[in-house]
């Protein structure tokens, strides 16, 4: 199976709506909306590792959540490839690149307007377990190279 880039998976979490959160972890991605909560991992060269490991990091996800909201969204766990013929389809965790945008933003709301702006303010302040909250390797990152500029004297 051909792995999926992070750059494949950015490219298309860069096209949702401003309403979805995504946020980043260690390779793996968030994505927040009233439609649902999603843990994605690009499928690398081992599809089952790829689903073992979202799932993993669903319910690591799911605990940190539980300790701000007393009822929590379901998180989907999902490894994200490309589409073959080779049978990934029937791997319940697994979505193809293609389909992606479609799952993230069409169907009904599932979650709370509410649930959504907690999970938001727990990015925002650094707690949700480790989770950062861009969704590219490079965003929201200081680059400490540049100087900082200067306002002229008065």
């Amino acid at each position: 199976m051909k792995a999926t880039t992070l750059d494949e998976l950015d490219a298309v979490l860069g096209a949702l709506p401003a309403s979805h959160i995504v946020a980043h972890r260690s390779g793996a991605r968030l994505v927040v909306a009233t439609i649902g909560c999603f843990v994605l991992v690009a499928v690398g060269d081992d599809l089952a590792a790829s689903v073992r490991r979202s799932n993993a990091l669903a319910h690591s996800t799911r605990c940190a959540i539980a300790d701000h909201l007393p009822w929590v969204p379901f998180l989907d766990a999902l490894a994200v490839g490309p589409r073959t013929d080779d049978g990934n389809g029937r791997v319940d965790s697994f979505v193809p690149l293609d389909l992606l945008k479609h799952l993230l933003t069409k169907g009904p709301d599932v979650v709370e307007r509410a649930a959504v702006s907690c999970v938001r303010n727990l990015l925002a302040t650094d707690r949700l377990d480790g989770w950062m909250s861009a969704s590219g390797r490079a965003d929201g990152t200081i680059d400490l190279c540049d100087p900082a500029p200067t306002l002229p004297a008065r």
